[in-house]
This record gives C-alpha cells, structure tokens and sequence, in this order.
C-alpha cells in the first residue's frame, strides 16, 4: 500500500470508530457534548485528508492526535475498561500504517496510564470488580496489547528498513549510470580523437 491509500483507511477506519464512539455516548448517557466534538474532528479529518494542503506529517500527526482522544475518552469510563485493549489494539495497528514508532508509543503509554486510573479509581465513583476473573483478564489484555505492540513495531522497523535499502540501491542505481555515461562519453571522445588525426 502506498501512503495515500494508508491515509484514507485510516482516516476512514478513524471514522467508523468516532462514529461508533458517538453511538456508544448516546446509549450510555456519557457527556452530552462529546458526540459533537467527534463529529467536527471527523469532518475536520476528511477535509484535511482531501484537501491536501498540509504536509503529510502535519496529517498523520492530526489523524493520531484525533485516534489518542476518542480512545482517551472511550477508555476512561468504567463501562469500557474490558474494551479498552480492544481500542488500544486496533489504534496501534493503524497508526503504524504510517511507520511512526514514536505513536505506537504513546498508544502504549496511554494504555498502561488508562489501567491505572481504573486500578486507582482517580475519577472516582463506580470502580471496575476486580475478582480473579477480572485480573486474569486485565493481565491477558495487556499480553494482548503487548503482543501487538511488539508486532507493529516489528512491522514498522522493517518497512523503515525496506524504504532505506530501496533508496540506497536507487542512488547507487543513479551513482553507477552516471558513472556509466561519464566512461562512455570519454571513450567516445577518446575514440574520436585518432580517428580525426587518421583522417
């Protein structure tokens, strides 16, 4: 895939999670003024995706950015502390679409500081059960996270890799038909040379 079309699948997958995000809001009677912030930053995420006008960084930074809040919020609530990996997972394997280790770290980071607040109840109210059931979950979660954590990061450093051989043998390419066109155009002159002397 090239990166244009990394972009859209992730701006389009991005999409369908603000949206799911918004469903979820509305059905759990979470903060009423959230679904309208997802929508602006969806609609803001197809306008910046089409248009074009910024740099690629500045997109993909802009799509990140939107990915590390909706699942900030998703994952702060108690209703959806067993689906956070879940959201973790699926916003690591999308961000390194775009080769960026540093985002799979800070997806990771926002993770295991998510976990602690639930573990530590720093919003306060509700708190998840923590039975042995549930702590058996939490610890296969984080292997889970962990496990694609690893992957992506896999993943990415060997397109890194890919991306810096292809172009190395590009300019070597490039170093060796200029090198090829010098020994021929001295040849050439080399040649001509007797040959007028001759005539």
């Amino acid at each position: 895939m090239n990166r244009d079309s990394n972009e859209k699948l992730a701006v389009f997958v991005f999409t369908l999670a603000g949206l799911g995000l918004i469903i979820e809001n509305y059905l759990l009677g979470w903060e009423f003024w959230f679904p309208v912030i997802v929508l602006l930053g969806i609609i803001s995420l197809w306008l910046v995706n089409v248009s074009n006008r910024l740099e690629q960084d500045l997109r993909v930074l802009f799509y990140f950015v939107f990915a590390a809040l909706i699942v900030f919020y998703h994952g702060i609530h108690v209703s959806s502390f067993f689906d956070l990996a879940l959201t973790i997972c699926l916003a690591m394997i999308i961000c390194a679409l775009f080769n960026r280790a540093y985002m799979i770290r800070i997806l990771l980071a926002e993770y295991f500081s998510l976990v602690m607040i639930h573990v530590l109840n720093i919003p306060g109210g509700e708190q998840p059960e923590f039975d042995k059931l549930s702590i058996s979950r939490i610890f296969l979660h984080m292997i889970i996270v962990l496990i694609v954590f690893f992957v992506s990061g896999k993943n990415i450093k060997d397109r890194v890799d890919d991306e810096e051989e292809r172009r190395t043998d590009k300019e070597r390419i490039e170093a060796n038909d200029a090198s090829m066109e010098d020994f021929l155009s001295n040849i050439s002159h080399e040649l001509r040379t007797p040959i007028n002397v001759v005539n």
